[in-house]
Protein backbone atom coordinates (compact mmCIF):
# COMPACT_ATOMS: atom_id res chain seq x y z
CA UNK A 1 0.00 0.00 0.00
CA UNK A 2 1.66 3.42 -0.84
CA UNK A 3 -1.16 5.82 0.00
CA UNK A 4 -3.94 6.03 3.02
CA UNK A 5 -6.22 9.36 2.69
CA UNK A 6 -8.47 10.41 6.24
CA UNK A 7 -10.39 13.60 4.94
CA UNK A 8 -13.59 13.83 5.77
CA UNK A 9 -14.31 16.55 2.32
CA UNK A 10 -15.33 13.74 -0.02
CA UNK A 11 -14.70 16.37 -2.89
CA UNK A 12 -10.90 17.26 -1.26
CA UNK A 13 -10.55 13.19 -0.99
CA UNK A 14 -11.38 12.52 -4.80
CA UNK A 15 -8.85 15.51 -5.74
CA UNK A 16 -6.23 13.34 -4.17
CA UNK A 17 -7.40 9.85 -5.17
CA UNK A 18 -7.62 11.10 -8.87
CA UNK A 19 -4.01 11.84 -9.17
CA UNK A 20 -3.04 8.90 -6.98
CA UNK A 21 -4.73 6.84 -9.70
CA UNK A 22 -3.65 8.99 -12.16
CA UNK A 23 0.44 8.59 -11.07
CA UNK A 24 -0.08 4.75 -10.39
CA UNK A 25 -0.33 4.74 -6.78
CA UNK A 26 -1.45 1.93 -4.31
CA UNK A 27 -4.27 3.92 -2.10
CA UNK A 28 -7.59 3.95 -0.40
CA UNK A 29 -9.27 6.71 1.83
CA UNK A 30 -11.43 7.19 4.67
CA UNK A 31 -13.59 9.98 5.27
CA UNK A 32 -12.83 10.22 8.75
CA UNK A 33 -10.13 9.61 11.59
CA UNK A 34 -11.96 7.49 13.83
CA UNK A 35 -9.49 4.38 13.65
CA UNK A 36 -6.65 6.04 11.58
CA UNK A 37 -3.79 4.61 13.69
CA UNK A 38 -5.49 1.24 13.48
CA UNK A 39 -5.78 1.13 9.93
CA UNK A 40 -2.24 2.62 9.32
CA UNK A 41 -0.37 -0.13 11.94
CA UNK A 42 -2.35 -2.61 10.04
CA UNK A 43 -1.62 -1.56 6.21
CA UNK A 44 1.30 -0.08 6.23
CA UNK A 45 1.25 2.37 3.91
CA UNK A 46 4.81 4.15 2.40
CA UNK A 47 2.68 7.73 3.11
CA UNK A 48 -0.96 9.35 4.79
CA UNK A 49 -2.91 11.87 3.78
CA UNK A 50 -4.37 13.73 7.27
CA UNK A 51 -6.92 16.56 7.42
CA UNK A 52 -6.83 18.99 10.44
CA UNK A 53 -10.06 18.57 11.25
CA UNK A 54 -12.33 15.71 10.66
CA UNK A 55 -14.49 13.55 13.02
CA UNK A 56 -12.98 10.78 14.91
CA UNK A 57 -9.92 11.91 15.18
CA UNK A 58 -7.70 15.08 14.40
CA UNK A 59 -5.16 15.02 11.85
CA UNK A 60 -2.46 16.51 13.95
CA UNK A 61 -3.68 13.82 17.20
CA UNK A 62 -2.66 11.38 14.36
CA UNK A 63 -0.11 12.20 13.10
CA UNK A 64 2.14 13.19 16.67
CA UNK A 65 0.86 9.60 17.69
CA UNK A 66 2.17 8.20 14.06
CA UNK A 67 5.63 10.32 14.97
CA UNK A 68 6.06 8.96 18.30
CA UNK A 69 5.68 5.61 17.75
CA UNK A 70 8.45 3.53 16.75
CA UNK A 71 6.71 0.83 14.42
CA UNK A 72 5.08 3.72 12.22
CA UNK A 73 7.24 7.11 12.97
CA UNK A 74 9.33 6.08 8.99
CA UNK A 75 5.66 6.71 7.48
CA UNK A 76 5.30 10.35 5.57
CA UNK A 77 2.95 12.36 6.84
CA UNK A 78 0.74 15.43 4.87
CA UNK A 79 -1.08 17.22 6.59
CA UNK A 80 -3.64 19.22 4.72
CA UNK A 81 -5.90 22.11 5.74
CA UNK A 82 -8.04 24.95 4.28
CA UNK A 83 -6.39 26.80 8.08
CA UNK A 84 -2.59 27.58 5.92
CA UNK A 85 -2.12 30.39 8.88
CA UNK A 86 1.48 30.05 9.84
CA UNK A 87 0.51 29.15 13.16
CA UNK A 88 -1.08 26.19 12.09
CA UNK A 89 2.22 25.06 9.51
CA UNK A 90 4.14 25.25 12.50
CA UNK A 91 2.43 22.91 14.79
CA UNK A 92 2.17 20.80 11.81
CA UNK A 93 5.34 20.00 12.26
CA UNK A 94 5.92 20.53 15.48
CA UNK A 95 4.23 17.45 15.29
CA UNK A 96 6.14 15.29 12.77
CA UNK A 97 4.28 16.19 9.69
CA UNK A 98 6.56 16.31 6.58
CA UNK A 99 4.81 18.55 4.63
CA UNK A 100 1.65 20.89 5.08
CA UNK A 101 -0.32 21.77 2.11
CA UNK A 102 -3.40 23.95 2.22
CA UNK A 103 -6.07 23.80 0.61
CA UNK A 104 -7.94 24.81 -2.22
CA UNK A 105 -5.13 22.37 -3.58
CA UNK A 106 -2.55 23.49 -6.37
CA UNK A 107 -2.50 20.10 -7.79
CA UNK A 108 0.80 20.69 -9.60
CA UNK A 109 2.48 21.36 -5.99
CA UNK A 110 0.62 18.29 -4.47
CA UNK A 111 1.73 15.83 -7.20
CA UNK A 112 5.39 17.54 -6.91
CA UNK A 113 5.00 16.77 -2.72
CA UNK A 114 3.38 12.92 -3.52
CA UNK A 115 6.51 12.36 -5.68
CA UNK A 116 9.51 13.75 -3.70
CA UNK A 117 7.90 11.51 -0.94
CA UNK A 118 7.09 8.59 -2.80
CA UNK A 119 9.05 8.82 -5.73
CA UNK A 120 7.94 6.09 -8.26
CA UNK A 121 5.23 3.54 -7.35
CA UNK A 122 6.11 0.25 -6.06
CA UNK A 123 4.84 -2.86 -8.19
CA UNK A 124 2.54 -4.94 -6.52
CA UNK A 125 4.07 -8.50 -6.49
CA UNK A 126 2.95 -10.73 -9.39
CA UNK A 127 1.41 -13.75 -7.40
CA UNK A 128 -0.29 -11.61 -4.58
CA UNK A 129 -4.02 -10.85 -4.33
CA UNK A 130 -3.34 -6.60 -5.39
CA UNK A 131 -2.49 -7.60 -8.80
CA UNK A 132 -5.53 -7.78 -9.87
CA UNK A 133 -6.86 -4.73 -12.01
CA UNK A 134 -7.32 -0.99 -10.05
CA UNK A 135 -10.79 -1.38 -11.24
CA UNK A 136 -13.79 -2.94 -9.69
CA UNK A 137 -16.87 -4.64 -11.54
CA UNK A 138 -20.60 -3.92 -10.04
CA UNK A 139 -23.05 -6.60 -11.81
CA UNK A 140 -26.81 -6.68 -11.28
CA UNK A 141 -28.10 -9.39 -11.53
CA UNK A 142 -31.79 -8.78 -9.62
CA UNK A 143 -33.56 -5.54 -8.25
CA UNK A 144 -36.94 -5.88 -8.00
CA UNK A 145 -38.98 -5.82 -4.95
CA UNK A 146 -42.03 -8.18 -4.43
CA UNK A 147 -44.42 -9.51 -1.26
CA UNK A 148 -45.01 -12.65 -3.03
CA UNK A 149 -42.95 -16.12 -2.80
CA UNK A 150 -42.16 -15.81 -6.27
CA UNK A 151 -42.11 -12.30 -8.22
CA UNK A 152 -42.04 -12.23 -11.64
CA UNK A 153 -38.84 -10.45 -11.87
CA UNK A 154 -35.49 -10.92 -10.66
CA UNK A 155 -35.14 -10.14 -7.04
CA UNK A 156 -32.27 -8.29 -5.37
CA UNK A 157 -28.77 -9.85 -6.12
CA UNK A 158 -25.28 -7.90 -7.08
CA UNK A 159 -22.07 -8.77 -7.46
CA UNK A 160 -18.89 -7.17 -6.67
CA UNK A 161 -15.65 -8.59 -8.75
CA UNK A 162 -12.22 -7.51 -7.81
CA UNK A 163 -9.95 -8.91 -10.43
CA UNK A 164 -11.01 -12.67 -9.77
CA UNK A 165 -12.52 -12.94 -6.47
CA UNK A 166 -16.45 -12.61 -6.14
CA UNK A 167 -18.36 -11.17 -3.68
CA UNK A 168 -22.23 -11.39 -3.89
CA UNK A 169 -24.70 -8.78 -2.08
CA UNK A 170 -28.33 -11.16 -1.49
CA UNK A 171 -29.56 -13.83 -2.60
CA UNK A 172 -32.82 -13.21 -4.34
CA UNK A 173 -33.55 -14.93 -7.75
CA UNK A 174 -31.03 -12.95 -9.42
CA UNK A 175 -28.38 -15.51 -7.53
CA UNK A 176 -29.60 -18.09 -10.19
CA UNK A 177 -28.08 -16.25 -13.28
CA UNK A 178 -25.39 -15.77 -11.39
CA UNK A 179 -24.48 -19.12 -10.14
CA UNK A 180 -24.91 -20.06 -13.70
CA UNK A 181 -21.72 -17.84 -14.60
CA UNK A 182 -18.53 -19.18 -14.76
CA UNK A 183 -16.99 -19.43 -11.42
CA UNK A 184 -14.53 -16.98 -10.31
CA UNK A 185 -10.87 -18.37 -10.17
CA UNK A 186 -10.02 -17.12 -6.32
CA UNK A 187 -12.00 -19.97 -4.41
CA UNK A 188 -13.00 -17.84 -1.53
CA UNK A 189 -16.23 -16.10 -2.26
CA UNK A 190 -18.17 -13.80 0.65
CA UNK A 191 -22.14 -13.66 0.61
CA UNK A 192 -23.54 -10.40 2.00
CA UNK A 193 -27.09 -10.96 3.06
CA UNK A 194 -28.95 -7.63 3.82
CA UNK A 195 -31.46 -9.17 6.07
CA UNK A 196 -33.94 -12.65 5.67
CA UNK A 197 -36.93 -11.30 3.91
CA UNK A 198 -38.54 -13.51 0.81
CA UNK A 199 -36.99 -11.21 -1.89
CA UNK A 200 -33.58 -11.22 -0.80
CA UNK A 201 -33.23 -15.12 0.35
CA UNK A 202 -35.45 -16.69 -2.44
CA UNK A 203 -32.23 -17.42 -4.74
CA UNK A 204 -30.36 -19.23 -1.78
CA UNK A 205 -30.91 -22.69 -3.23
CA UNK A 206 -28.89 -22.36 -5.76
CA UNK A 207 -26.06 -21.56 -4.42
CA UNK A 208 -25.52 -25.67 -3.28
CA UNK A 209 -24.92 -26.52 -6.96
CA UNK A 210 -22.73 -22.94 -7.81
CA UNK A 211 -19.34 -24.23 -6.86
CA UNK A 212 -17.71 -27.29 -6.30
CA UNK A 213 -16.10 -28.98 -2.94
CA UNK A 214 -12.61 -26.66 -3.97
CA UNK A 215 -14.20 -23.39 -3.18
CA UNK A 216 -15.43 -21.90 0.07
CA UNK A 217 -18.11 -19.73 1.00
CA UNK A 218 -18.63 -17.37 3.89
CA UNK A 219 -21.86 -16.11 4.51
CA UNK A 220 -22.86 -12.99 6.66
CA UNK A 221 -25.99 -11.53 7.71
CA UNK A 222 -27.83 -9.70 10.46
CA UNK A 223 -28.25 -11.04 13.67
CA UNK A 224 -31.82 -11.59 13.64
CA UNK A 225 -33.32 -13.33 16.40
CA UNK A 226 -36.71 -14.22 14.93
CA UNK A 227 -34.12 -16.06 12.32
CA UNK A 228 -30.99 -16.96 12.74
CA UNK A 229 -28.52 -17.08 9.83
CA UNK A 230 -27.36 -21.03 11.10
CA UNK A 231 -31.30 -21.93 10.68
CA UNK A 232 -31.56 -20.11 7.20
CA UNK A 233 -28.71 -22.02 5.72
CA UNK A 234 -29.78 -25.22 7.12
CA UNK A 235 -33.13 -24.77 5.71
CA UNK A 236 -32.28 -23.05 2.37
CA UNK A 237 -28.83 -24.55 1.29
CA UNK A 238 -27.11 -27.38 3.22
CA UNK A 239 -30.58 -29.29 2.58
CA UNK A 240 -30.00 -29.00 -0.71
CA UNK A 241 -26.65 -30.79 -0.21
CA UNK A 242 -24.18 -28.32 -1.46
CA UNK A 243 -20.72 -29.09 -2.56
CA UNK A 244 -18.73 -26.29 -1.27
CA UNK A 245 -17.69 -25.57 2.00
CA UNK A 246 -19.92 -23.07 4.04
CA UNK A 247 -19.08 -20.85 6.55
CA UNK A 248 -21.66 -18.67 8.81
CA UNK A 249 -21.12 -15.28 10.40
CA UNK A 250 -23.57 -13.07 11.73
CA UNK A 251 -22.73 -8.83 12.03
CA UNK A 252 -23.86 -6.18 13.92
CA UNK A 253 -22.32 -2.47 13.24
CA UNK A 254 -18.79 -3.14 12.14
CA UNK A 255 -15.69 -2.91 9.81
CA UNK A 256 -13.27 -5.56 9.01
CA UNK A 257 -10.96 -6.70 5.76
CA UNK A 258 -12.39 -8.70 4.18
CA UNK A 259 -9.48 -9.47 1.73
CA UNK A 260 -6.10 -7.70 1.71
CA UNK A 261 -7.30 -4.35 -0.45
CA UNK A 262 -10.72 -4.82 0.54
CA UNK A 263 -12.92 -3.76 3.67
CA UNK A 264 -15.93 -4.17 4.31
CA UNK A 265 -18.13 -1.56 6.70
CA UNK A 266 -22.57 -1.96 8.20
CA UNK A 267 -25.01 -0.39 9.70
CA UNK A 268 -28.35 -0.54 10.30
CA UNK A 269 -30.62 0.97 7.70
CA UNK A 270 -34.49 2.08 8.56
CA UNK A 271 -36.23 -0.98 7.94
CA UNK A 272 -38.76 -3.81 9.30
CA UNK A 273 -36.40 -6.37 11.54
CA UNK A 274 -32.58 -6.47 11.78
CA UNK A 275 -31.38 -4.86 7.85
CA UNK A 276 -27.93 -4.24 6.92
CA UNK A 277 -26.16 -1.74 4.88
CA UNK A 278 -22.69 -2.63 2.75
CA UNK A 279 -20.10 -0.22 2.35
CA UNK A 280 -16.90 -1.42 0.48
CA UNK A 281 -13.64 0.37 0.20
CA UNK A 282 -11.03 -0.83 -2.32
CA UNK A 283 -8.18 0.89 -3.49
CA UNK A 284 -9.53 4.34 -3.25
CA UNK A 285 -12.88 3.74 -4.89
CA UNK A 286 -16.02 2.66 -2.62
CA UNK A 287 -19.72 0.70 -3.77
CA UNK A 288 -22.50 1.15 -0.92
CA UNK A 289 -24.98 -1.07 -1.56
CA UNK A 290 -27.99 -0.41 0.50
CA UNK A 291 -31.45 -1.87 -1.08
CA UNK A 292 -34.23 -1.00 1.69
CA UNK A 293 -34.13 1.63 3.95
CA UNK A 294 -36.43 4.54 4.86
CA UNK A 295 -34.74 8.34 4.89
CA UNK A 296 -36.03 9.95 7.76
CA UNK A 297 -38.91 12.56 6.94
CA UNK A 298 -37.75 16.20 7.23
CA UNK A 299 -41.23 17.31 8.81
CA UNK A 300 -40.27 14.94 12.17
CA UNK A 301 -38.22 15.22 15.22
CA UNK A 302 -34.47 13.91 13.52
CA UNK A 303 -32.80 10.89 15.69
CA UNK A 304 -29.22 10.65 15.17
CA UNK A 305 -29.44 8.15 11.76
CA UNK A 306 -29.52 10.81 9.34
CA UNK A 307 -25.90 11.76 9.96
CA UNK A 308 -24.85 8.26 10.43
CA UNK A 309 -25.97 7.74 6.92
CA UNK A 310 -24.51 10.65 5.43
CA UNK A 311 -21.12 9.88 6.93
CA UNK A 312 -21.68 5.89 5.68
CA UNK A 313 -22.25 6.85 2.08
CA UNK A 314 -19.99 10.11 1.71
CA UNK A 315 -18.21 10.38 -1.05
CA UNK A 316 -19.26 6.75 -2.71
CA UNK A 317 -18.35 6.16 -6.37
CA UNK A 318 -20.80 4.64 -6.20
CA UNK A 319 -24.53 3.97 -3.92
CA UNK A 320 -27.44 1.57 -4.82
CA UNK A 321 -29.75 2.16 -2.86
CA UNK A 322 -33.79 1.55 -2.10
CA UNK A 323 -36.35 3.72 -4.31
CA UNK A 324 -39.31 1.08 -4.14
CA UNK A 325 -41.63 3.66 -4.56
CA UNK A 326 -42.28 6.13 -7.23
CA UNK A 327 -42.41 10.26 -5.80
CA UNK A 328 -46.17 10.34 -6.37
CA UNK A 329 -47.13 7.19 -4.21
CA UNK A 330 -44.27 7.31 -1.44
CA UNK A 331 -46.98 9.20 0.69
CA UNK A 332 -49.45 6.47 1.19
CA UNK A 333 -46.33 4.01 1.97
CA UNK A 334 -44.81 5.94 4.59
CA UNK A 335 -43.48 3.33 7.28
CA UNK A 336 -42.93 0.79 5.47
CA UNK A 337 -38.83 1.02 5.35
CA UNK A 338 -38.25 1.91 1.80
CA UNK A 339 -37.64 5.31 -0.34
CA UNK A 340 -38.13 6.99 -3.56
CA UNK A 341 -35.96 8.99 -5.98
CA UNK A 342 -36.18 12.31 -4.83
CA UNK A 343 -35.02 12.15 -1.54
CA UNK A 344 -32.13 9.65 -2.58
CA UNK A 345 -31.80 12.12 -5.13
CA UNK A 346 -30.93 15.03 -2.75
CA UNK A 347 -29.14 13.20 -0.10
CA UNK A 348 -26.39 11.69 -2.73
CA UNK A 349 -25.77 15.25 -4.16
CA UNK A 350 -25.42 16.47 -0.55
CA UNK A 351 -23.09 14.02 0.46
CA UNK A 352 -20.99 13.97 -2.58
CA UNK A 353 -21.74 10.38 -4.27
CA UNK A 354 -20.56 10.02 -7.63
CA UNK A 355 -23.01 7.98 -9.30
CA UNK A 356 -26.55 7.03 -7.94
CA UNK A 357 -28.19 3.85 -9.05
CA UNK A 358 -31.83 3.51 -7.41
CA UNK A 359 -32.74 0.06 -6.65
CA UNK A 360 -35.74 -2.39 -5.65
CA UNK A 361 -38.65 -0.66 -7.65
CA UNK A 362 -41.93 -2.23 -6.76
CA UNK A 363 -43.05 -5.09 -9.21
CA UNK A 364 -46.00 -3.13 -10.22
CA UNK A 365 -44.01 -0.57 -12.09
CA UNK A 366 -43.53 -1.31 -15.34
CA UNK A 367 -40.16 -0.64 -17.78
CA UNK A 368 -41.82 2.34 -19.95
CA UNK A 369 -43.29 3.81 -16.11
CA UNK A 370 -39.91 3.65 -14.54
CA UNK A 371 -37.83 5.03 -17.81
CA UNK A 372 -40.11 8.19 -17.93
CA UNK A 373 -39.47 8.86 -14.27
CA UNK A 374 -35.65 7.98 -15.12
CA UNK A 375 -35.50 10.78 -17.63
CA UNK A 376 -37.25 13.46 -15.51
CA UNK A 377 -35.15 12.92 -13.07
CA UNK A 378 -31.90 13.73 -14.83
CA UNK A 379 -33.81 16.39 -16.82
CA UNK A 380 -33.60 17.80 -12.93
CA UNK A 381 -30.40 17.26 -12.41
CA UNK A 382 -29.56 18.54 -15.81
CA UNK A 383 -30.99 21.75 -15.15
CA UNK A 384 -30.11 22.56 -11.48
CA UNK A 385 -26.68 21.74 -12.87
CA UNK A 386 -26.03 18.88 -9.82
CA UNK A 387 -23.26 16.72 -10.70
CA UNK A 388 -24.79 13.41 -10.63
CA UNK A 389 -24.92 10.60 -12.69
CA UNK A 390 -28.44 8.54 -12.17
CA UNK A 391 -29.37 5.36 -13.33
CA UNK A 392 -31.82 2.37 -12.84
CA UNK A 393 -30.31 -0.36 -11.21
CA UNK A 394 -31.72 -3.01 -13.89
CA UNK A 395 -30.43 -7.00 -14.41
CA UNK A 396 -27.42 -7.07 -16.82
CA UNK A 397 -26.19 -3.41 -15.56
CA UNK A 398 -22.44 -3.44 -15.50
CA UNK A 399 -20.19 -0.51 -13.11
CA UNK A 400 -16.58 -0.03 -13.83
CA UNK A 401 -15.06 1.54 -10.83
Amino acid sequence: MDVLVFDDDPYCAELVSELLTEDGFAFDKFLDGARALEFIRNLKPRLVVLDVMMPGMDGLSICKALKSDPRTKAIKVVVVSGKAYEADQAEARRCGADHFVAKPYDTLRLREVFTTLLGSPQPAPADGPSAGPVSARVRIWGSRAGDGAAPALPTACVSLEFGQRLVILDAGTGLRGLCAAPPPAHKDVWLFLTHYHEDHVNGLPALAAAFDPSYSVSVTGPNDTRLPLGQLLTTRVMSVSPRARFKAFQLAETSFPILEDVRVSTMYTMHPGATLAYRFDYRGRSVVYCPDNELEDPGQTQTDFGEKLARFLRGADLLIHDARFSDEDYPGAKGRGHGCPSRVIELAIREGVRRLALFHADERYGAVQLEAALARARQELQVAFKPLVLDLALPGAVYEL
